[in-house]
């Protein structure tokens, strides 16, 4: 999982750009020298992160990160991530200010919209793996919870 994981966050992606052609640069929701830099002991920290769908006791866990990483997403080629995030890359981020807070938002759901693309491919392998005519999910079975609204 941890390899097909990897692979997947290492895919050369296209930049989210309309029509723009260009190879995506790896960059952060954060700034990484500004902001994570400070807050991470020796360059790494703890991101609470999707651990196994097929694993229902531990279907999140907290993973140790190297600050490289962390809010790491291939969204924008780099002359559009410089033109449209120069704002709060290129000086001290002002939280109060609109602008800053509209980028760093956007930028965010551009992340959130990254990272569901990487899990609907994630999923689509592993439901490649494990569902075939011949053994349908034989080994693991689906449990529905109803509970009583009284």
């Amino acid at each position: 999982c941890e390899k097909l994981s990897s692979k997947l966050f290492n895919k050369p992606t296209v930049c989210m750009c309309p029509g723009c052609k260009n190879m995506a640069i790896n960059s952060h929701v954060l700034q990484n020298k500004k902001i994570l830099k400070p807050i991470a002991p020796k360059n790494h920290l703890y991101c609470f992160e999707p651990n196994s769908f097929f694993n229902k006791e531990q279907r999140f866990a907290y993973k140790k990160r190297g600050i490289n990483e962390v809010l790491a997403f291939r969204g924008y080629c780099k002359n559009h991530d410089d033109q449209i995030f120069s704002f709060i890359e290129k000086t001290d981020v002002d939280w109060s200010d609109p602008k800053s807070q509209f980028l760093l938002g956007y930028r965010s759901i551009c992340r959130e919209i990254y990272i569901k693309q990487i899990m609907v491919d994630y999923y689509s392998e592993h439901l490649t793996k494990f569902i075939s005519p011949d053994n349908m999910l034989l080994d693991y079975r689906f449990e529905i919870i109803v509970k009583n609204p009284n």
